[in-house]
């Protein structure tokens, strides 16, 4: 998908945000106990056969959900687009074993809808009521830009509402035995972003399109974040940070460049935005995760 550049800058309002950082055994309990503010639909039974990633991507998103007061949003009228890294490699790796070994009929008929591109967005378009497109970006390094482009389709039509924007991956990424199963020292993170089209009496940060040229002459004034930062690195420092706070800027297709800006958020001793909700009777908890220009040694680090 791609934008021509010739198309009028727009700009976005996000409305909510959030970040879950979960150990193997943090991931086992929820799939078997989904927190209270989960939709009936996301019952263990569903999420038994769930991508960690998937649930990982829920936590970030419901705990935006409770943080930023939305609980009572309709959300029949919003989009979503997942952007994962590689979510699926290692089910696939054991069922292509298990197809060799036993035929047909030994693989599972739930690794197709829970562990491939769309698995992410389709659970969560399913648990949120929603109408609108839901679309898995590609999976692998080039996903982000993938996934910002189909962000940018879906919301330069005004049909939908808002669209949440959820990113997701392993730490690190290659831990996994031949069951498929990640070491105990991985980690999966995720952040979650809620946007809407431009005007919102109380935006959070704002997410912005621009051809090359414009984009170029109003940043002159903005510190950047570390060019080495994916999407997911920079929403998590900056949900530590204290201002003033950074941009994150990438270039996409055709001269289309973006610009992500993050505001900073009042905090209780609770971790919510102050005058909302606590996400903690949740089960939700807030770990900083740092950012680094390069690969970490262990499973402390987020690493594009």
């Amino acid at each position: 998908m791609s934008i021509p550049s010739e198309v009028e800058p727009f700009e976005l309002a996000v409305v909510a945000r959030g970040v879950a950082r979960m150990s193997v055994a943090e991931l086992a309990a929820m799939r078997k106990q989904p927190p209270a503010c989960f939709s009936v639909k996301l019952n263990p039974l569903f999420l038994k056969h769930s991508d960690e990633q998937t649930l990982a991507a829920l936590a970030a998103l419901y705990r935006a959900r409770a943080e930023f007061g939305m609980e009572d949003e309709d959300f029949g009228p919003w989009a979503v687009v997942s952007i994962s890294r590689f979510l699926g490699r290692a089910a696939f790796g054991v069922m292509l074993d298990k197809f060799v070994a036993e035929g047909a009929w030994g693989v599972s008929v739930q690794v197709i809808p829970h562990r491939t591109a769309h698995s992410v967005s389709g659970t969560i378009s399913l648990g949120l009521g929603m109408h609108g497109p839901a679309i898995g970006a590609n999976g692998g390094h080039e996903s982000e830009n993938t996934g910002l482009l189909a962000l940018a389709g879906i919301m330069r039509q005004a049909a939908w509402r808002g669209v949440w924007l959820v990113s997701s991956k392993w730490l690190p990424e290659a831990g996994f035995d031949r069951k498929g199963q990640a070491g105990p020292d991985s980690v999966c993170v995720a952040s979650a972003l809620a946007l809407v089209h431009a005007g919102h009496p109380r935006p959070w940060g704002y997410l912005r399109f621009e051809p090359a040229e414009r984009f170029d002459a109003n940043s002159n004034n903005r510190v950047e974040a570390d060019r080495d930062a994916g999407l997911l690195e920079y929403i998590f420092e900056e949900e530590r940070r204290e201002p003033p706070h950074r941009v994150w800027r990438r270039s996409l297709a055709n001269g289309l460049r973006i610009e992500l800006g993050l505001s900073a958020c009042e905090r209780t001793r609770t971790g919510s935005v102050a005058g909302r909700k606590s996400p903690e009777k949740d089960g939700f908890r807030e770990v900083p995760v740092p950012i680094l220009s390069h690969p970490p040694t262990d499973a402390a680090g987020v690493s594009s």
